[in-house]
Protein backbone atom coordinates (compact mmCIF):
# COMPACT_ATOMS: atom_id res chain seq x y z
CA UNK A 1 0.00 0.00 0.00
CA UNK A 2 0.89 3.25 -0.73
CA UNK A 3 2.30 5.65 1.85
CA UNK A 4 -0.13 8.01 1.18
CA UNK A 5 -3.04 5.42 1.70
CA UNK A 6 -1.47 4.10 4.97
CA UNK A 7 -2.15 7.56 7.41
CA UNK A 8 -5.94 7.28 5.19
CA UNK A 9 -6.63 3.89 6.74
CA UNK A 10 -5.74 4.44 9.77
CA UNK A 11 -7.76 7.34 10.52
CA UNK A 12 -10.65 4.84 8.60
CA UNK A 13 -9.96 2.20 11.07
CA UNK A 14 -10.14 4.44 14.23
CA UNK A 15 -12.95 5.86 13.21
CA UNK A 16 -14.87 2.36 12.62
CA UNK A 17 -13.06 1.24 16.12
CA UNK A 18 -14.92 5.02 18.09
CA UNK A 19 -18.16 3.62 16.47
CA UNK A 20 -17.80 0.43 17.67
CA UNK A 21 -16.73 1.28 21.19
CA UNK A 22 -19.35 3.27 21.43
CA UNK A 23 -22.23 1.02 20.43
CA UNK A 24 -21.21 -1.72 23.00
CA UNK A 25 -23.31 -2.02 24.86
CA UNK A 26 -25.90 -0.20 22.69
CA UNK A 27 -28.69 -0.67 25.34
CA UNK A 28 -27.24 0.93 28.14
CA UNK A 29 -25.80 4.01 25.75
CA UNK A 30 -28.79 4.36 22.89
CA UNK A 31 -32.03 6.28 24.48
CA UNK A 32 -35.16 5.38 23.38
CA UNK A 33 -37.81 8.47 23.40
CA UNK A 34 -41.35 8.72 25.13
CA UNK A 35 -42.96 7.06 21.74
CA UNK A 36 -40.73 4.04 21.36
CA UNK A 37 -40.32 3.25 25.07
CA UNK A 38 -42.76 4.33 26.69
CA UNK A 39 -42.88 6.60 30.00
CA UNK A 40 -45.24 9.35 31.45
CA UNK A 41 -47.87 12.01 30.19
CA UNK A 42 -48.83 14.90 32.04
CA UNK A 43 -50.80 17.79 32.05
CA UNK A 44 -51.02 20.93 33.78
CA UNK A 45 -53.10 24.03 33.85
CA UNK A 46 -51.49 27.01 35.37
CA UNK A 47 -54.10 28.44 38.28
CA UNK A 48 -54.81 32.07 36.77
CA UNK A 49 -56.64 33.41 40.12
CA UNK A 50 -52.73 32.27 42.25
CA UNK A 51 -50.85 35.13 40.18
CA UNK A 52 -49.51 38.52 41.24
CA UNK A 53 -50.87 41.44 39.66
CA UNK A 54 -47.91 42.25 37.76
CA UNK A 55 -47.61 38.87 35.94
CA UNK A 56 -49.31 37.98 32.88
CA UNK A 57 -50.13 34.52 32.35
CA UNK A 58 -47.97 34.26 29.29
CA UNK A 59 -44.96 35.57 31.70
CA UNK A 60 -46.24 32.56 33.90
CA UNK A 61 -46.07 30.25 31.56
CA UNK A 62 -43.10 31.22 30.25
CA UNK A 63 -41.52 31.07 33.68
CA UNK A 64 -43.62 27.81 34.43
CA UNK A 65 -41.72 26.16 31.62
CA UNK A 66 -38.41 26.98 32.11
CA UNK A 67 -38.75 26.08 36.38
CA UNK A 68 -39.98 22.31 35.16
CA UNK A 69 -37.43 21.77 32.40
CA UNK A 70 -34.58 22.44 34.82
CA UNK A 71 -36.47 20.13 37.43
CA UNK A 72 -36.62 17.52 34.83
CA UNK A 73 -33.23 17.64 33.63
CA UNK A 74 -32.06 17.32 37.75
CA UNK A 75 -34.17 14.29 37.72
CA UNK A 76 -32.84 12.44 35.11
CA UNK A 77 -34.69 12.08 32.42
CA UNK A 78 -33.15 12.52 28.80
CA UNK A 79 -35.13 14.94 25.83
CA UNK A 80 -38.16 15.69 27.62
CA UNK A 81 -40.82 16.81 25.75
CA UNK A 82 -42.55 20.31 27.45
CA UNK A 83 -45.17 22.51 25.47
CA UNK A 84 -47.32 24.94 26.11
CA UNK A 85 -51.32 24.80 24.66
CA UNK A 86 -53.19 27.55 24.22
CA UNK A 87 -52.37 30.19 27.39
CA UNK A 88 -51.78 28.30 29.63
CA UNK A 89 -51.88 24.50 29.57
CA UNK A 90 -48.63 22.41 30.12
CA UNK A 91 -48.22 19.21 28.23
CA UNK A 92 -44.91 17.26 29.44
CA UNK A 93 -44.00 13.62 28.20
CA UNK A 94 -41.40 12.05 30.48
CA UNK A 95 -39.64 9.31 28.40
CA UNK A 96 -38.88 5.84 30.26
CA UNK A 97 -40.24 7.51 33.64
CA UNK A 98 -41.96 4.35 35.98
CA UNK A 99 -42.26 6.59 39.20
CA UNK A 100 -44.95 9.10 37.93
CA UNK A 101 -45.85 9.69 41.55
CA UNK A 102 -42.23 11.05 41.88
CA UNK A 103 -42.07 13.33 38.54
CA UNK A 104 -45.68 14.31 39.42
CA UNK A 105 -44.71 15.64 43.03
CA UNK A 106 -41.53 17.45 41.53
CA UNK A 107 -43.09 18.99 38.66
CA UNK A 108 -46.49 20.32 40.20
CA UNK A 109 -45.12 21.21 43.65
CA UNK A 110 -44.99 25.25 43.76
CA UNK A 111 -41.97 25.14 45.94
CA UNK A 112 -42.41 28.20 47.18
CA UNK A 113 -40.12 28.95 50.37
CA UNK A 114 -40.58 31.80 53.13
CA UNK A 115 -39.17 32.24 56.15
CA UNK A 116 -41.72 33.41 59.00
CA UNK A 117 -41.40 34.93 62.06
CA UNK A 118 -43.49 32.82 64.85
CA UNK A 119 -45.84 34.79 67.31
CA UNK A 120 -44.67 35.27 70.62
CA UNK A 121 -47.65 36.68 72.23
CA UNK A 122 -50.61 35.93 70.14
CA UNK A 123 -52.78 32.19 70.39
CA UNK A 124 -54.73 30.69 67.92
CA UNK A 125 -58.17 32.18 69.57
CA UNK A 126 -56.82 35.25 69.12
CA UNK A 127 -56.51 34.43 65.21
CA UNK A 128 -59.62 32.42 65.35
CA UNK A 129 -61.76 35.21 66.71
CA UNK A 130 -60.36 37.93 63.96
CA UNK A 131 -58.58 39.95 66.76
CA UNK A 132 -55.33 39.05 65.76
CA UNK A 133 -54.92 41.19 62.00
CA UNK A 134 -51.19 40.06 60.19
CA UNK A 135 -51.66 36.48 61.62
CA UNK A 136 -52.44 33.52 60.31
CA UNK A 137 -52.39 29.44 61.18
CA UNK A 138 -50.06 26.90 59.59
CA UNK A 139 -49.98 23.43 60.28
CA UNK A 140 -46.28 21.70 61.43
CA UNK A 141 -45.05 18.47 61.76
CA UNK A 142 -42.80 18.90 64.52
CA UNK A 143 -40.03 16.79 64.57
CA UNK A 144 -39.43 15.98 68.03
CA UNK A 145 -42.95 15.93 69.07
CA UNK A 146 -43.89 13.29 66.38
CA UNK A 147 -47.05 15.01 65.71
CA UNK A 148 -48.99 17.37 63.70
CA UNK A 149 -48.88 20.47 65.74
CA UNK A 150 -50.37 24.30 64.44
CA UNK A 151 -48.18 27.61 64.75
CA UNK A 152 -49.29 30.76 64.55
CA UNK A 153 -46.95 32.60 62.32
CA UNK A 154 -47.07 36.32 60.64
CA UNK A 155 -48.39 36.27 57.33
CA UNK A 156 -46.09 38.47 56.30
CA UNK A 157 -42.35 36.92 54.59
CA UNK A 158 -39.74 38.08 56.05
CA UNK A 159 -38.08 36.49 53.32
CA UNK A 160 -38.50 34.53 50.32
CA UNK A 161 -36.39 31.60 48.33
CA UNK A 162 -35.94 34.13 45.45
CA UNK A 163 -32.36 34.81 46.98
CA UNK A 164 -31.42 31.58 46.94
CA UNK A 165 -28.19 30.28 45.25
CA UNK A 166 -27.98 26.65 46.09
CA UNK A 167 -29.89 23.97 48.07
CA UNK A 168 -27.94 20.67 49.06
CA UNK A 169 -28.87 17.43 51.26
CA UNK A 170 -26.94 16.66 54.15
CA UNK A 171 -26.79 14.39 56.28
CA UNK A 172 -26.74 14.48 60.67
CA UNK A 173 -27.56 12.34 63.89
CA UNK A 174 -31.01 13.50 63.01
CA UNK A 175 -30.99 12.01 59.43
CA UNK A 176 -30.87 14.04 56.17
CA UNK A 177 -31.54 18.42 56.13
CA UNK A 178 -31.54 20.72 53.08
CA UNK A 179 -28.48 23.14 53.68
CA UNK A 180 -29.24 26.18 51.68
CA UNK A 181 -26.86 29.04 50.87
CA UNK A 182 -28.49 33.00 49.87
CA UNK A 183 -26.90 35.43 48.09
CA UNK A 184 -25.20 38.41 49.19
CA UNK A 185 -28.69 40.52 49.87
CA UNK A 186 -30.20 37.24 50.84
CA UNK A 187 -27.67 36.63 53.75
CA UNK A 188 -27.89 40.42 54.88
CA UNK A 189 -31.60 39.97 55.23
CA UNK A 190 -31.53 36.77 57.18
CA UNK A 191 -28.77 38.29 59.40
CA UNK A 192 -31.02 40.82 60.43
CA UNK A 193 -34.24 38.69 61.25
CA UNK A 194 -32.32 36.13 63.45
CA UNK A 195 -30.87 39.30 65.05
CA UNK A 196 -34.27 40.86 66.00
CA UNK A 197 -35.47 37.53 67.06
CA UNK A 198 -33.06 36.22 69.32
CA UNK A 199 -34.58 33.42 71.52
CA UNK A 200 -37.58 33.17 69.40
CA UNK A 201 -38.76 30.61 67.11
CA UNK A 202 -38.54 31.42 62.98
CA UNK A 203 -40.53 29.19 60.72
CA UNK A 204 -39.69 27.89 57.14
CA UNK A 205 -42.40 27.39 54.91
CA UNK A 206 -42.84 25.64 51.93
CA UNK A 207 -46.01 26.20 49.86
CA UNK A 208 -48.29 27.18 53.42
CA UNK A 209 -46.93 24.58 55.28
CA UNK A 210 -44.05 24.20 58.26
CA UNK A 211 -41.24 22.27 57.22
CA UNK A 212 -39.47 23.74 60.22
CA UNK A 213 -39.43 25.63 63.29
CA UNK A 214 -35.85 26.29 64.93
CA UNK A 215 -35.23 28.84 67.84
CA UNK A 216 -32.82 31.21 67.13
CA UNK A 217 -30.34 31.60 69.75
CA UNK A 218 -27.88 33.89 68.17
CA UNK A 219 -27.89 35.93 64.90
CA UNK A 220 -27.10 34.06 62.07
CA UNK A 221 -24.42 35.30 59.37
CA UNK A 222 -22.35 33.59 56.34
CA UNK A 223 -25.85 33.52 54.07
CA UNK A 224 -26.44 29.64 55.14
CA UNK A 225 -29.61 27.90 56.61
CA UNK A 226 -30.26 24.72 57.60
CA UNK A 227 -33.65 23.17 56.56
CA UNK A 228 -34.68 19.76 59.37
CA UNK A 229 -37.46 17.79 59.13
CA UNK A 230 -38.85 14.43 59.33
CA UNK A 231 -37.10 13.96 55.62
CA UNK A 232 -36.71 11.10 53.70
CA UNK A 233 -33.88 10.64 51.56
CA UNK A 234 -35.35 10.64 48.37
CA UNK A 235 -37.90 13.69 50.12
CA UNK A 236 -34.97 15.42 51.03
CA UNK A 237 -32.99 15.27 47.35
CA UNK A 238 -36.25 16.41 45.70
CA UNK A 239 -37.06 19.23 48.05
CA UNK A 240 -33.46 20.48 47.61
CA UNK A 241 -33.90 20.12 43.67
CA UNK A 242 -37.34 22.22 43.61
CA UNK A 243 -35.33 24.46 45.23
CA UNK A 244 -32.78 24.89 43.39
CA UNK A 245 -34.84 25.47 40.39
CA UNK A 246 -37.21 28.00 42.04
CA UNK A 247 -40.29 28.36 42.88
CA UNK A 248 -43.00 28.32 40.33
CA UNK A 249 -45.31 31.20 39.58
CA UNK A 250 -48.11 29.91 40.56
CA UNK A 251 -49.44 26.69 41.58
CA UNK A 252 -50.73 23.89 39.38
CA UNK A 253 -53.23 21.79 38.60
CA UNK A 254 -53.32 18.71 37.13
CA UNK A 255 -55.87 17.93 34.58
CA UNK A 256 -54.55 14.59 33.08
CA UNK A 257 -52.13 11.84 33.71
CA UNK A 258 -51.29 8.82 30.98
CA UNK A 259 -49.31 6.31 30.90
CA UNK A 260 -47.52 5.22 27.48
CA UNK A 261 -47.19 1.46 27.38
CA UNK A 262 -44.21 -0.25 25.96
CA UNK A 263 -46.49 -2.44 23.58
CA UNK A 264 -46.15 0.98 21.68
CA UNK A 265 -43.02 1.26 21.26
CA UNK A 266 -42.03 -2.08 20.66
CA UNK A 267 -44.18 -2.35 17.37
CA UNK A 268 -42.91 1.74 16.68
CA UNK A 269 -39.49 -0.20 16.56
CA UNK A 270 -40.35 -2.93 14.62
CA UNK A 271 -42.13 -1.05 11.99
CA UNK A 272 -39.28 1.93 11.76
CA UNK A 273 -36.49 -0.69 11.58
CA UNK A 274 -38.50 -2.78 8.96
CA UNK A 275 -38.97 0.59 7.35
CA UNK A 276 -34.92 0.98 7.71
CA UNK A 277 -33.67 -2.37 6.37
CA UNK A 278 -36.26 -2.43 3.18
CA UNK A 279 -34.86 1.28 2.10
CA UNK A 280 -30.96 0.48 3.24
CA UNK A 281 -31.85 -3.53 1.05
CA UNK A 282 -33.51 -1.54 -2.45
CA UNK A 283 -30.55 0.87 -2.07
CA UNK A 284 -27.69 -1.30 -2.16
CA UNK A 285 -29.32 -3.39 -4.81
CA UNK A 286 -29.93 -0.40 -7.09
CA UNK A 287 -26.25 0.72 -6.61
CA UNK A 288 -24.68 -2.53 -7.15
CA UNK A 289 -26.95 -3.40 -10.17
CA UNK A 290 -26.62 0.00 -12.02
CA UNK A 291 -22.84 1.48 -10.61
CA UNK A 292 -21.52 -2.16 -10.92
CA UNK A 293 -17.91 -1.84 -8.80
CA UNK A 294 -18.23 2.07 -8.26
CA UNK A 295 -21.62 0.73 -6.72
CA UNK A 296 -20.49 -1.95 -4.42
CA UNK A 297 -17.77 0.78 -3.20
CA UNK A 298 -21.28 2.90 -2.24
CA UNK A 299 -22.44 -0.04 -0.47
CA UNK A 300 -19.29 -0.24 1.19
CA UNK A 301 -19.43 3.48 2.53
CA UNK A 302 -23.09 3.50 2.97
CA UNK A 303 -22.48 0.97 5.84
CA UNK A 304 -19.83 2.46 7.64
CA UNK A 305 -21.99 5.70 7.32
CA UNK A 306 -25.13 3.78 8.99
CA UNK A 307 -22.12 2.67 12.07
CA UNK A 308 -20.50 6.24 12.40
CA UNK A 309 -24.08 7.32 12.60
CA UNK A 310 -25.41 4.52 15.37
CA UNK A 311 -22.00 5.17 16.89
CA UNK A 312 -22.47 8.56 17.22
CA UNK A 313 -25.76 8.28 18.80
CA UNK A 314 -24.65 6.42 21.69
CA UNK A 315 -21.49 8.24 21.58
CA UNK A 316 -23.34 11.33 22.53
CA UNK A 317 -25.96 9.37 24.57
CA UNK A 318 -29.08 10.80 22.06
CA UNK A 319 -32.57 9.71 22.16
CA UNK A 320 -33.55 7.94 19.29
CA UNK A 321 -37.34 8.48 18.56
CA UNK A 322 -39.46 7.57 15.90
CA UNK A 323 -38.45 10.56 13.66
CA UNK A 324 -35.11 9.98 14.59
CA UNK A 325 -35.32 6.42 13.13
CA UNK A 326 -36.99 8.69 10.21
CA UNK A 327 -33.58 10.85 10.03
CA UNK A 328 -31.46 7.45 9.65
CA UNK A 329 -33.47 6.28 6.68
CA UNK A 330 -32.95 10.01 5.15
CA UNK A 331 -29.07 9.59 5.95
CA UNK A 332 -29.42 6.19 3.11
CA UNK A 333 -30.42 8.89 0.79
CA UNK A 334 -28.04 12.12 1.61
CA UNK A 335 -25.21 9.29 1.61
CA UNK A 336 -26.15 7.40 -1.62
CA UNK A 337 -26.79 11.09 -3.30
CA UNK A 338 -23.20 12.00 -2.53
CA UNK A 339 -21.71 8.85 -4.28
CA UNK A 340 -24.38 9.43 -7.27
CA UNK A 341 -22.48 12.83 -7.91
CA UNK A 342 -19.04 11.58 -7.19
CA UNK A 343 -19.83 9.26 -9.82
CA UNK A 344 -21.04 11.38 -12.16
CA UNK A 345 -18.19 14.40 -12.36
CA UNK A 346 -15.88 11.25 -12.81
CA UNK A 347 -17.89 10.35 -15.78
CA UNK A 348 -17.39 13.34 -17.05
CA UNK A 349 -14.13 13.68 -16.22
CA UNK A 350 -13.16 10.23 -18.23
CA UNK A 351 -15.23 11.53 -21.59
CA UNK A 352 -12.35 14.59 -21.78
CA UNK A 353 -10.19 11.81 -21.96
CA UNK A 354 -8.16 11.83 -19.14
CA UNK A 355 -6.59 8.98 -17.31
CA UNK A 356 -8.54 7.08 -14.68
CA UNK A 357 -7.12 7.94 -11.80
CA UNK A 358 -6.72 11.60 -13.18
CA UNK A 359 -10.67 11.19 -13.51
CA UNK A 360 -11.16 9.68 -10.38
CA UNK A 361 -9.60 12.54 -8.50
CA UNK A 362 -10.68 15.39 -10.14
CA UNK A 363 -14.32 13.92 -9.73
CA UNK A 364 -13.64 13.96 -6.10
CA UNK A 365 -12.62 17.35 -6.12
CA UNK A 366 -15.32 18.74 -8.33
CA UNK A 367 -17.85 16.96 -6.57
CA UNK A 368 -16.33 18.56 -3.32
CA UNK A 369 -18.02 22.23 -2.77
CA UNK A 370 -21.26 20.54 -5.15
CA UNK A 371 -21.55 18.10 -1.64
CA UNK A 372 -20.57 20.56 1.04
CA UNK A 373 -22.59 23.06 -0.12
CA UNK A 374 -25.85 21.28 -0.06
CA UNK A 375 -25.24 19.65 3.05
CA UNK A 376 -23.95 22.46 4.87
CA UNK A 377 -27.36 24.42 4.11
CA UNK A 378 -28.92 21.03 6.00
CA UNK A 379 -26.92 21.13 9.05
CA UNK A 380 -28.20 25.12 9.28
CA UNK A 381 -31.66 24.09 9.14
CA UNK A 382 -31.17 21.12 11.69
CA UNK A 383 -29.47 23.18 13.97
CA UNK A 384 -32.55 25.42 14.32
CA UNK A 385 -34.82 22.75 14.48
CA UNK A 386 -32.74 21.37 17.34
CA UNK A 387 -32.46 25.09 18.84
CA UNK A 388 -36.40 25.72 18.43
CA UNK A 389 -37.50 22.03 19.00
CA UNK A 390 -38.04 20.18 21.57
CA UNK A 391 -38.59 16.35 22.14
CA UNK A 392 -38.89 13.79 18.79
CA UNK A 393 -38.14 17.11 17.09
CA UNK A 394 -35.06 17.35 18.50
CA UNK A 395 -34.09 13.62 18.44
CA UNK A 396 -35.11 14.59 14.33
CA UNK A 397 -32.64 17.23 14.46
CA UNK A 398 -29.77 15.13 16.07
CA UNK A 399 -29.86 12.28 13.96
CA UNK A 400 -30.24 14.58 10.96
CA UNK A 401 -26.76 16.21 11.58
CA UNK A 402 -25.30 12.86 12.51
CA UNK A 403 -25.54 11.48 9.77
CA UNK A 404 -24.30 14.10 7.38
CA UNK A 405 -21.34 14.44 9.61
CA UNK A 406 -21.05 10.21 8.98
CA UNK A 407 -22.23 10.53 5.08
CA UNK A 408 -19.79 13.35 4.19
CA UNK A 409 -16.85 11.55 5.98
CA UNK A 410 -17.92 8.23 3.99
CA UNK A 411 -18.68 9.01 1.07
CA UNK A 412 -15.55 12.10 0.02
CA UNK A 413 -12.85 10.49 2.23
CA UNK A 414 -13.56 6.72 2.59
CA UNK A 415 -14.82 6.74 -0.72
CA UNK A 416 -12.00 8.29 -2.74
CA UNK A 417 -9.60 5.53 -0.42
CA UNK A 418 -11.28 3.03 -1.83
CA UNK A 419 -11.19 3.76 -5.39
CA UNK A 420 -7.56 4.07 -4.77
CA UNK A 421 -7.18 0.91 -3.16
CA UNK A 422 -8.99 -0.72 -5.96
CA UNK A 423 -7.19 0.90 -8.82
CA UNK A 424 -4.13 0.18 -7.46
CA UNK A 425 -4.51 -3.08 -6.26
CA UNK A 426 -5.97 -4.35 -9.63
CA UNK A 427 -3.47 -2.10 -12.16
CA UNK A 428 -6.16 -1.49 -14.48
CA UNK A 429 -6.73 1.26 -16.06
CA UNK A 430 -10.90 0.97 -16.62
CA UNK A 431 -13.99 0.30 -14.02
CA UNK A 432 -17.52 -0.26 -14.07
CA UNK A 433 -19.20 3.09 -13.78
CA UNK A 434 -22.88 2.62 -14.78
CA UNK A 435 -24.73 -0.02 -16.07
CA UNK A 436 -23.80 -0.74 -19.68
CA UNK A 437 -20.80 1.72 -19.19
CA UNK A 438 -16.88 0.74 -18.81
CA UNK A 439 -14.85 3.83 -18.24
Amino acid sequence: MEKGLRWKFLVILIACGIAVFALYPVAETLHLGLDLQGGAYLVYQIDETRLDDDVSVSDAAERAMEIIRTRIDEFGVREPEIQLTGQNQLIISLPGVTDTDRAREIIGRTAMLEFRRVAADVDRQQVEAGVAPGYEILEFQDQQAAQEQELVVETETELTGEHLTDARVQFGDRGPAVSITFDAAGGEIFGDITSAIVGERLAIVIDDQIVSAPSVNEPIYGGEAQITGRFTDQEASDLALMLRAGALPAPLEQIEQRSVGPSLGEDSIRAGLLASLVALVAVMIFMAVYYKLAGLIANITLMLCLLFLMGGLAGFGATLTLPGIAGIILTIGMSVDANVIVFERIKEELAEGKPLRTSINDGFDNAFSAIVDAQVTTIITAIALYWFGTGPVRGFAVTLILGIISSLFSALFIGKFLFAVVTLRRRVDRIHIGWGRNV
